[in-house]
């Protein structure tokens, strides 16, 4: 059944459907002023979007809030255009050099570290969302495909329970 806000409503849970966040594409050298605004930005429409719907939570017939379960759907980190490399660049192999990280579980380890970092904001507003009862549910998509690692998988809740209160 819909609601008249167009959400899906079964007194169980209410659907919310986001894809191609791309956390982490702005994270390229030369990280500049523009790239780090652009990230501010983008975490603050997530923030906000997050508190909105927080906002707008709907009841079942009993009076109780319905729980969120919000499912990222695709491409919500991108570990793929992440072009950030770490300190040491002579333990970078030359295709790495070239073409970014290697699809390897340390590498996608060390860029959700970094983009965590970048967009803590939205990390923030994720962990207060889970922390109100609500759900998520991450759909891989080509450009988080490093979320295939049982461990980055790990490393992701880590992240965002991080800021728990």
């Amino acid at each position: 059944m819909k609601d008249t806000q167009g959400q899906i409503k079964d007194n169980n849970s209410s659907l919310l459907i986001v894809s191609d966040l791309h956390l982490g594409s702005l994270l390229r050298p030369p990280l500049n002023f523009h790239e780090l605004k652009m990230i501010a930005r983008l975490d603050r429409a997530f923030e906000r979007f997050i508190e909105y719907h927080l906002q707008q939570q709907l009841t079942n017939d009993e009076g109780s809030p319905i729980p969120w379960t919000l499912i990222f759907n695709g491409d919500t980190i991108d570990f793929l255009h992440m072009g950030l490399s770490p300190e040491e660049k002579q333990k970078l192999e030359e295709e790495e050099q070239m073409y970014g990280l290697s699809f390897i579980r340390r590498r996608s380890r060390w860029k959700l570290q970094e983009i965590a970092r970048y967009h803590r904001r939205a990390f923030r507003s994720l962990c207060h969302f889970i922390e109100r009862g609500n759900e998520c549910v991450f759909v891989i998509g080509n450009h988080d495909a490093d979320l295939w690692f049982e461990r980055v998988r790990r490393d992701l809740r880590a992240a965002i329970a991080h800021h728990a209160e």
